[in-house]
């Protein structure tokens, strides 16, 4: 969706390179400058997105099962009740499901732990509650009646995920779900960027949480941001380019 299509779902935005996102290798309507092919792509990514809402919430004979958490309204008709989400969607350190039931019944909330997650609270109505796990999901089994407040918190740190994964030649950074990079806009991301890691390999943090890259000829670090960022503002002749693979450096105590 990101990498080669414009916000609108048309072709020809941009192409990936294992180090650079955002790289001037255009392939738009008659190989113009930054153009946009509406007769390849387009509305793609809208149609793929609207598919996915299909599944936020699903169900079987015995459960509903929460399965994405964006702020979103999901009636199930047939055992009427309607799950209501919000939260901080897409960095997700936490979510909120009122669970509406028109009559009183019995049926298993089988909340999904995403796979970035190091692991994932639960409270009912303020209260935190113990669930049994089964795979990657956490089961509150219960009689449901009138509205339940569920509350899920998500355990997500600032990690490293080395790349290619079979012979790692760097490693990108992620803020739980979200993949970080260096903007074009505030250095050169074609020098050779590293990432400070401590003795466990666990990237070092500015005082503000956030992580940093540093170029080895300046020393001076710059803070990563989520690559997503400012997505729906894009200036196709000149986009910013962002550095996604760094090398690591390990500093000493």
């Amino acid at each position: 969706f990101f990498m080669n299509q414009f916000h609108t779902g048309g072709f020809g935005h941009r192409s990936f390179s294992q180090e650079i996102v955002g790289g001037k290798d255009w392939q738009g309507w008659g190989n113009q400058f930054g153009s946009e092919n509406p007769g390849c792509c387009s509305f793609w990514g809208q149609w793929a997105l609207g598919q996915l809402g299909r599944f936020i919430v699903t169900q079987s004979a015995d459960a509903v099962s929460g399965n994405l958490y964006p702020s979103a309204g999901i009636s199930v008709p047939n055992r009427g009740i309607r799950l209501q989400i919000t939260g901080d969607f897409p960095r997700m350190t936490k979510a909120r499901i009122q669970v509406e039931c028109e009559h009183p019944q019995s049926f298993t909330l089988a909340l999904r732990i995403p796979p970035w997650a190091t692991a994932m609270k639960v409270k009912c109505d303020g209260v935190d509650v113990e669930t049994p796990k089964i795979g990657r999901r956490i089961l509150l089994s219960r009689e449901w009646k009138g509205v339940t407040t569920v509350d899920v918190l998500f355990a997500g740190e600032v990690r490293t995920v080395p790349w290619p994964t079979a012979k790692p030649q760097a490693v990108a950074l992620f803020n739980g779900p979200l993949c970080l990079g260096l903007w074009g806009s505030a250095a050169n991301v074609d020098l050779p960027w590293v990432v400070l890691v401590d003795a466990a390999g666990r990237p070092i943090l500015n005082a503000e949480g956030r992580a940093q890259a540093v170029e080895p000829s300046s020393r001076k670090p710059v803070a990563l941001e989520p690559i997503n960022a400012r997505w729906l503002t894009p200036d196709a002749k000149n986009p910013v380019r962002r550095r996604i693979l760094f090398q690591t450096q390990k500093v000493e105590p």
